[in-house]
């Protein structure tokens, strides 16, 4: 019922955010056409660009790092994962998240998130962006001593802050800060390539 009900606030911002984006546009419409953007204005008229990079549709990443459970003292994880996004606009995304998250002795959580992702300046070389998801989270641990493995599953949500340093037309590296529930804090870094 909370996941839902997360879920429809997440539809409703990403979908403001698009209204937002296309209203800045001036209501303008960009077609890519044999290199040259050709972009038809508000008032019904055709205007080019020149030649210019096509617009990425999307990136796929791999990301290591650290996060922090809350407990009497925080337990901490080394994070390892990947995930995708596909652009809807030319600065809103939307794209699932792998991560496993490794913790002290037989500790170990994996987590499943939808993410949706908002790029500032996407087209200079340094690209922020804000981030937000949620998901499930699949939990796995053993009481040392007694060999009794116990699981269970729970609700993940976060958000955050990143930037996108491009290395290349194609190539990135982005370190990123997120705060939530399960994890409470997370900071990785990502390395990643834009199609």
């Amino acid at each position: 019922m909370v996941a839902g009900s997360l879920m429809k606030g997440m539809v409703a911002v990403l979908l403001i955010f698009t209204f937002t984006l296309n209203a800045q546009d001036g209501g303008a419409r960009r077609e890519d056409v044999e290199g040259f953007v050709v972009q038809q204005r508000a008032d019904g008229s055709l205007a080019s660009t020149g030649s210019e990079p096509k617009q990425n549709r999307g990136v796929v990443s791999a990301k290591f790092g650290y996060s922090t459970f809350p407990d009497e003292a925080p337990i901490n994880h080394f994070v390892a994962g990947g995930g995708s996004r596909f652009y809807l606009t030319h600065r809103c995304s939307v794209g699932p998240e792998v991560l496993y998250m490794q913790g002290p002795g037989f500790d170990r959580d994996l987590v499943l998130n939808l993410n949706c992702g908002l790029d500032f300046r996407p087209d200079s070389r340094l690209r922020p962006y804000l981030i937000g998801g949620v998901g499930l989270l699949h939990h796995r641990n053993r009481i040392r001593f007694v060999s009794q493995s116990f699981s269970g599953n729970g609700l993940a949500y976060s958000g955050g802050v990143g930037f996108k340093v491009m290395l290349n037309d194609r190539l990135f590296k982005s370190p990123e800060v997120r705060v939530g529930w399960n994890p409470l804090l997370m900071i990785t870094s990502s390395v990643g390539y834009s199609f």
